[in-house]
């Protein structure tokens, strides 16, 4: 009996997505759904809503690659700068994970983006 590609994409995201439990967030922790990456990239970025600034660390893990950036003190995430410079990436499958104790106050997208130009962004996820 042959799994069709498809079925066994939609099988192994589910099962990999229920074991890291990446549907569940806790306080202070927001999520996003994972994305694959194919020849492309997965970024995730972190935007302060709130008046007053955010520390902020964010995760992308990966089936092969993880990357974590800090963003506290001195460069914390300031209230409504889109420009944000805290942000992580990787190659690789992966989701975004955001904690911080104003996580209220944060919005969090991981999108998957080409790394050549035009830079096509292929599909864009939000954190909760």
């Amino acid at each position: 009996m042959r799994i069709s590609t498809a079925l066994f994409t939609a099988t192994f995201a589910t099962a990999f997505a229920l074991v890291l439990g990446v549907s569940v967030s806790s306080a202070g922790t927001l999520t996003t759904p994972a994305l694959f990456a194919g020849s492309a990239q997965n970024v995730c970025v972190v935007i302060n809503v709130g008046t007053t600034p955010a520390d902020v660390t964010i995760q992308m893990i990966g089936l092969t690659s993880t990357d974590t950036e800090t963003c506290a003190g001195e460069t914390a995430v300031q209230p409504n700068d889109i420009n944000s410079s805290c942000q992580a990436a990787v190659n690789d499958f992966a989701f975004c994970r955001v904690t911080s104790t104003k996580s209220k106050s944060l919005r969090v997208v991981m999108f998957n983006r080409q790394t050549t130009a035009p830079f096509t962004i292929n599909a864009a996820v939000d954190g909760r």
